[in-house]
């Protein structure tokens, strides 16, 4: 077909395009393109946001896990030798003597300075936007938790007790029968295991010091391992005025370490706790924070770390009474933004479904920390074995 030079179609088609259409679809492309990067852009943000903020709930919850499962088992076989309450003497591993209790512990622990048998106890902050510490003791129940007698003191490293039962080999045991003053040590690890009466029990001596033991001739002895290791564990978070540390919760074992402090979760940014408790047993919780002069039914108790650990029946009459412990703790996602926040001063209310004003916490965020995202966990954990029977 031959193409006549006035015809249309070949002076439309054949030229091809102009200059102006090209730098239009250039510019339509350069459009398209920069719009796909800003989406591509922000679905990173998004993303990164988002693994950022579950890496901090994910710790959080894991410390809340840590914290459960020690409170939920808080005072396991500890109160069956007639001395909750008691001032320990013991030898942990790797570290000198505890005597009468006294105990030193580095930062974020220095308000623990006295130790004493009792399940849990909350020292609360001091510290502008600081964190509460957790002390816990839990073992493990005896057979019918019953603790064996001791008849005779036979040397320093020597008790005739009257039953072996339940005893085993380099098991931690208490040795009580006084609020004043007890004693944790291990069984020698030669000891043989027997059912029979008025057995000798070998005490480990590198365990404790037991010049002191004689004082134990009229008590008994219970044992807190029954193939466990009892856990004394105290759990905090750094204080703001600790830069290097803080965002991170630490953790201390006083009996089976050398009492150093262990790092336990990052992103944690404070930890607080109340207490719940029903000094008469109406079946119904009052919350408080761990302060003196707390008055529940016309009768004022003393829920302050002193006031617990007094060793004396008021103390104990308070520590019974403790049902629950609710722990709050706030994550910090470690991703910062420009902009987490579009208020000034933001906060979090920690505490508030409990409707209980007294203990209600308005934790605001640290200057200049505005630039990362915050979530606040909480849970209410029942004490297992808070109904304590016995008394001073």
């Amino acid at each position: 077909m031959k193409i006549k030079p006035g015809n249309s179609f070949s002076s439309r088609h054949l030229r091809g395009y102009s200059l102006i259409e090209l730098m239009v679809a250039i510019v339509i492309g350069l459009v398209l393109v920069l719009a796909a990067l800003k989406v591509t852009a922000s679905f990173e943000g998004h993303k990164r946001t988002t693994t950022a903020t579950n890496d901090a709930l994910q710790s959080g919850n894991f410390g809340l896990y840590r914290l459960d499962g020690l409170l939920r088992s808080s005072g396991t076989g500890l109160v069956q030798t007639n001395s909750y309450g008691c001032a320990l003497n013991y030898k942990p591993t790797g570290h000198a003597i505890i005597s009468d209790g006294v105990v030193g512990l580095a930062a974020p622990f220095a308000a623990v300075t006295k130790l004493r048998l009792v399940p849990a106890v909350i020292y609360p902050t001091a510290a502008a936007g600081g964190s509460d510490v957790l002390l816990m003791m839990l073992g493990a129940a005896g057979y019918g938790e019953t603790p064996a007698p001791i008849t005779k003191i036979l040397s320093g490293t020597q008790a005739q007790v009257t039953s072996g039962v339940g005893f085993s080999p380099s098991e931690w045991v208490l040795f009580g029968g006084s609020v004043a003053e007890c004693m944790i040590t291990q069984i020698d690890p030669s000891y043989l295991s027997q059912n029979n009466t008025n057995i000798v029990l070998p005490v480990n001596p590198g365990s404790v010091g037991l010049a002191t033991l004689s004082m134990y001739s009229s008590g008994s002895v219970a044992g807190l391992g029954m193939g466990t290791t009892p856990s004394f564990m105290v759990y905090g978070v750094a204080d703001p005025s600790d830069t290097a540390n803080y965002g991170t919760m630490y953790s201390v074992d006083l009996l089976n370490s050398d009492l150093s402090v262990q790092k336990v979760s990052d992103d944690i940014i404070t930890l607080r706790a109340v207490y719940g408790v029903d000094p008469a047993s109406t079946g119904t919780l009052t919350w408080t924070t761990a302060k003196a002069a707390v008055v529940i039914g016309g009768t004022t108790y003393d829920y302050s770390p002193a006031g617990l650990l007094a060793g004396n029946a008021t103390a104990n009459t308070a520590l019974r009474s403790i049902k629950a412990i609710r722990v709050a703790i706030v994550v910090r996602a470690p991703l910062s933004e420009q902009a987490a926040f579009s208020s000034a001063n933001p906060s979090f209310s920690l505490f508030s479904v409990l409707q209980t004003p007294s203990v209600a916490v308005n934790w605001t965020v640290p200057a200049g920390q505005t630039n990362y995202r915050y979530r606040a966990l909480e849970s209410t954990i029942p004490l297992r074995n808070a109904s304590v029977t016995t008394t001073p």
